[in-house]
């Protein structure tokens, strides 16, 4: 196994807090968490591209929103079919990136269009399955984490850059880590148990969402991208 792209930290940054030789399980547990606090944050994408390629929803409004701020350029927005034909290919002259791209916004000044068929009296809300993505958004955006210029990265393009991933989401992901690291061979929804036949005592502590803890969940809701 290897660090996905989705990685919020690296092998070394968790061995740096604790003793463990099993770098796969490592690997494993930093890709599971990091996809999970992406879960929290409204399906966030936190590495950076110079080619994200995402196809989001229209909504009828001046604003559409992409899932890797923030922005830094856009090299094309197209709107497509159902079949995923193009139908129209947008003028950079016409759209602009909102608030330097830290929201993942793009406005266009006469509105973009609904990608979807709303009935009479019904109400589309942006969480509804029936809303299409059918805008297309190749753009550059994302933050540069600290797995994309580690030495050890093989495919490492981005060795000339300067790490930009929030330090609190490397941390809340370093943490969750090595609490489950430390609770290998144990049930992590509950607080203590027993090796007896019988367990005398125990309590369930909160978890927050996706199965992470309350701290990580915390941490990766302070970058929730909100409906999209």
């Amino acid at each position: 196994m290897a660090l996905t792209n989705q990685a919020l930290t690296t092998v070394s940054a968790v061995q740096g807090e604790i003793n463990h030789s099993d770098e796969q399980r490592i690997e494993r547990l930093i890709n599971t968490v990091s996809e999970s606090m992406s879960v929290v944050a409204g399906g966030r994408v936190w590495y950076y591209s110079t080619a994200h390629v995402h196809d989001v929803k229209g909504w009828g409004d001046v604003r559409i929103f992409v899932p890797a701020p923030p922005i830094s350029s856009i090299t094309s927005v197209v709107l497509r079919d159902a079949t995923g034909d193009p139908v129209n290919t947008y003028s950079s002259s016409n759209f602009a990136i909102e608030s330097d791209g830290v929201m993942g916004s793009i406005l266009h000044e006469t509105g973009w269009p609904k990608t979807y068929l709303q009935a009479e009296g019904y109400s589309v809300f942006p969480s509804d399955p029936s809303v299409s993505p059918l805008i297309r958004v190749t753009y550059a955006g994302g933050w540069v984490t600290p797995w994309q210029v580690d030495p050890r990265n093989s495919a490492n393009l981005l060795g000339s850059q300067t790490r930009t991933l929030p330090y609190d989401l490397e941390d809340a992901c370093i943490r969750e880590v090595v609490s489950r690291l430390r609770g290998l061979g144990r049930d992590l929804t509950i607080e203590s148990q027993t090796s007896d036949a019988a367990v005398t005592s125990f309590r369930n502590p909160r978890r927050g969402l996706a199965g992470l803890s309350e701290q990580a969940t915390e941490v990766a809701r302070r970058y929730w991208l909100g409906p999209r």
